[in-house]
């Protein structure tokens, strides 16, 4: 079950990124009040990641390291890139194909090995949920059985 919950914690992890990212685009110019609630924002949006009660809430998986650097990262290139590509300063199709691909090899890189990691440790934990619910099955089968016969 941890591994699905890492899998939820890095997809809203690269959500909130893109959505805090917008934020800060949004809010140019910066003022002092918008700089405060962009530095809030994005305290609050990566300290929960680092608060036990608050995860178990969510159900996100913890961080235990600085693991969420490189989507977040990621995500922020990637704004870059969509920004750039429909920018009037880039005037050639070859540089906006360029980068556009470049975008595509980012998150499909990133996506796949995402999965790889998912699919590897499923394959692990899968005879020990297979287990279960075998075991939770007979049980649910016995339980039926004991109600009928009342």
């Amino acid at each position: 079950m941890t591994h699905y919950k890492e899998f939820i914690s890095d997809v809203t992890l690269v959500i909130g990124s893109v959505q805090l990212f917008s934020l800060y685009l949004l809010c140019r110019p910066l003022s002092r009040f918008r700089a405060i609630v962009i530095v809030g924002m994005t305290a609050l949006f990566y300290g929960t990641y680092f608060i036990s009660p608050v995860t178990k809430f969510l159900g996100i998986a913890p961080f235990k390291s600085f693991r969420f650097v490189i989507p977040t990262i990621i995500c922020i290139l990637m704004i870059l890139m969509v920004r750039a590509l429909f920018s009037k300063n880039i005037k050639r199709k070859t540089k906006k194909i360029a980068i556009l691909l470049v975008g595509l090899a980012l998150i499909s890189g990133f996506s796949f090995t995402k999965l790889r990691q998912y699919n590897a440790k499923a394959a692990i934990e899968r005879p020990q949920y297979k287990k279960i619910l075998v075991d939770n099955w007979e049980r649910s089968q016995v339980n039926k059985e004991n109600v009928n016969e009342r």
